[in-house]
């Protein structure tokens, strides 16, 4: 019994001892550790390190720290080049003796890490320099077998990540992140809420966010010398850009970015014989490698944020539903791309594509000149509009342009550095549509049925007219309303070979005829001359309209071939007019100094086995052979003609042809014709509103000219085929 009572005694004064002895090391411990490290990274750093409270609990295996702080050094603005609120570590004890040190979890929160840096140097190299300059009293010995850590929760709250400039404050970039977790068990990392502020010179929203960001890396290969990102998944990233005269957009940005890296060249010059000797050393870094990057519900804002413009809301100026970027197989694949449109126009979309997938070749990627070997888009929608101001497309490029917008170049000085080419080997297009809305005169709209509701009074053509009732209901040439202009059901092409072809195209009626075709060709082949695309004037060797049926329809005042070719010619003199001031950028109606377009040259151009189907009454017709057309040098001799020039030669060459070969069929139109045009004067003026002497519209003159490229040749030469090869 004694001896039991003994060993109980014993016991019990070991174990009294020991929580004494945990009390003495968690209640000391804690505060020599703190004065430790105090004293030893400052030393180490050369600048003060503070931490307000460190508590060690060796039984929970918990380090908790609160108020860290290191100082800048004195050369810095900045106070603190790190903080945080505070910290937690988690170890698991027992892995303490292992090689392995588990560290279950680290909590930080609140931390701030400030990049400062002036042209000198930067606060985080003076801390590097400091270190390898410091040499501890007692050197420890290099352990043969280093342990190994594995951090299996990290967790990140209200951080704050500073680029700073000592001598351009204004130009200071802040990144804070709402929350950060990771682990490098699995390799994931995940961070919600990043917002990129704009530099503090612009006191606007920020420049960059994103929802959520989660990242896959190997867990292997953290400890490897091969650093592997599998995955990364952008939830909502959001650019919103700026365009005003003092932010220069993507150039302003570009150029902040620029503007930090271009220090590092005087801080390489000071270290320049630590590099040359770093460089004859096999390289320690890791290689890293991207496989999969992934940006879902992407939108690219633009506001402009001057005072003349304070009213203004932000639009978006792209948007993708998702967009991929597959680094090791080098391809692209983005879906539901859209280019919305600007403010004031109808359609939802200046341009949507249902996905697009290119594939790179890989050697280019970070080249000069890029290569795509493949691309293809599926589904293209374009609606473009058009009203008495401006055009959806040259105001959406206006403010694309106004991303990019540099300085005058100086007079004195480097050139500028050469932009990047782009080169793309094979393109298919599947499933194009393109739909077209003029502007609308309601004046002339009004005066032309008012017009018409006289004249159908006096003359019984309702009968023979199939678009009566279209008449009555408002139709007019050029009439505002949206309608097809084009689609096509597949388009193959090589660039760098200069060859094209598109497949099954359809061109669309305007509102108003019975028939929602205008024509159908089977094939368009292209070659274009490939060295002409880099100049200011586009060569087309030759270029082939295979198969097309003409559907044709006579109205009261106009046919539906006139009546598309006036809406083009509309809309590409409103846009010439519209276009966007080369020096400015700016979309401005009437504005000088216009930006050129390219000019073109057409070698050679041929239409064969064509048809025409008249509808000349309610009766069908049976289609009519079209006699080949043939045309040679078009735009040669004046070294080249505007698209709507050359646009105006065809379009009144294959019109001349068209209704020749309709009329001919028929004497209806000429008789039809020629009963309006014997009209009385003020039923002739209801219907046009001109004198009957004006009754020749003067955009027929250019028909004259387009026979020129005929060079003389009779009908029976048209009705020959001409082989060649393409």
């Amino acid at each position: 019994m004694k001896a039991k009572r003994i060993l109980g005694i014993s016991l019990a004064a070991v174990f009294l001892i020991l929580i004494a002895l945990g009390c003495a090391i968690q209640f000391w411990l804690g505060p020599t550790l703190k004065q430790s490290a105090q004293r030893i990274g400052s030393k180490a750093l050369g600048t003060s390190l503070a931490i307000n409270e460190l508590r060690i609990n060796p039984f929970r295996g918990t380090i908790q720290l609160s108020g860290f702080s290191l100082a800048n050094q004195g050369i810095f603005t900045h106070t603190n080049a790190a903080s945080a609120a505070s910290a937690e570590i988690l170890l698991n004890m027992p892995s303490l003796l292992s090689q392995n040190v588990i560290i279950k979890k680290v909590r930080i929160e609140r931390p701030q890490v400030t990049f400062e840096s002036n042209t000198n140097t930067y606060n985080l190299g003076e801390f590097i320099k400091s270190a390898r300059a410091y040499k501890p009293s007692s050197k420890k010995t290099k352990s043969k077998n280093a342990k190994q850590f594995t951090i299996q929760s990290v967790e990140i709250t209200a951080a704050r990540i500073t680029v700073a400039h000592t001598e351009e404050p204004l130009q200071n970039l802040t990144l804070d992140i709402e929350q950060a977790t990771g682990s490098m068990a699995d390799g994931s990392v995940r961070f919600t809420g990043l917002q990129l502020s704009n530099p503090e010179r612009i006191s606007s929203t920020n420049l960059f966010s994103v929802a959520g960001l989660d990242i896959a890396l190997e867990p292997d290969a953290l400890r490897s010398a091969r650093f592997h990102i599998l995955d990364a998944q952008f939830r909502s990233p959001r650019a919103h850009m700026l365009t005003s005269s003092n932010t220069q957009g993507v150039k302003g940005f570009t150029g902040i970015i620029k503007y930090f890296v271009g220090l590092r060249k005087s801080w390489k010059a000071t270290h320049q014989a630590q590099l040359l000797a770093k460089a004859s050393q096999p390289a320690s870094m890791k290689r890293f490698q991207l496989h999969n990057v992934s940006l879902n519900d992407f939108l690219l804002n633009l506001t402009d944020p001057s005072a003349t413009n304070a009213a203004a809301k932000t639009s978006t100026l792209v948007s993708a539903g998702n967009l991929t970027l597959q680094y090791m197989d080098n391809t692209i694949q983005a879906t539901n791309l859209a280019l919305p449109n600007p403010s004031g126009f109808t359609a939802t979309n200046l341009f949507h594509l249902a996905s697009i997938d290119l594939e790179i070749e890989p050697h280019t990627l970070f080249s000069k000149h890029i290569v795509i070997n493949q691309m293809k888009a599926d589904s293209p929608v374009m609606h473009l509009q058009q009203t008495e101001e401006r055009g959806n497309l040259s105001t959406w490029e206006a403010a694309a342009r106004s991303l990019f917008k540099t300085a005058p170049p100086a007079a004195v000085g480097p050139p500028p550095q050469k932009q990047k080419h782009v080169a793309v080997e094979n393109l298919q297009i599947t499933n194009c549509v393109v739909t077209l809305a003029l502007p609308e005169t309601i004046k002339e709209k009004s005066k032309i049925v008012h017009g018409w509701n006289q004249i159908t009074k006096m003359i019984s053509l309702q009968k023979i007219n199939p678009l009566h009732k279209y008449q009555g209901s408002g139709y007019v040439p050029c009439n505002p309303f949206a309608f097809t202009l084009l689609t096509f059901a597949g388009c193959t092409s090589k660039p760098t070979k200069g060859l094209t072809e598109i497949h099954d195209i359809y061109l669309g009626n305007l509102k108003g005829f019975s028939s929602p075709k205008l024509a159908h060709l089977n094939l368009l082949k292209i070659k274009v001359d490939p060295a002409s695309k880099l100049t200011g004037t586009l060569i087309f060797t030759d270029v082939l309209f295979d198969s097309p049926t003409v559907f044709y329809e006579r109205g009261f005042q106009v046919d539906n071939i006139k009546a598309f070719n006036t809406a083009i010619q509309q809309i590409l003199t409103l846009s010439e007019e519209t276009q966007p001031n080369a020096s400015s950028g700016n979309a401005m109606p009437g504005s000088v100094a216009k930006k050129p377009g390219k000019k073109i040259i057409i070698d050679h151009l041929l239409v064969q086995n064509g048809t025409v189907r008249a509808k000349l009454s309610k009766l069908p017709t049976a289609p009519i052979p079209l006699p080949n057309i043939e045309l040679h040098n078009i735009g040669k001799e004046e070294g080249g003609l505007q698209l709507r020039n050359t646009f105006s030669i065809l379009g009144n060459t294959f019109y001349h042809h068209i209704t020749s070969v309709a009329t001919s069929a028929s004497g209806l139109i000429g008789d039809t014709a020629k009963g309006i045009v014997h009209l009385p004067g003020d039923a002739w003026d209801f219907i046009t509103g001109k004198d009957k002497k004006e009754a020749t519209p003067p955009e027929e003159a250019p028909e004259k000219e387009a026979g020129e490229y005929h060079k003389n040749q009779s009908p029976a030469h048209h009705k020959k085929i001409h082989g060649r090869a393409f």
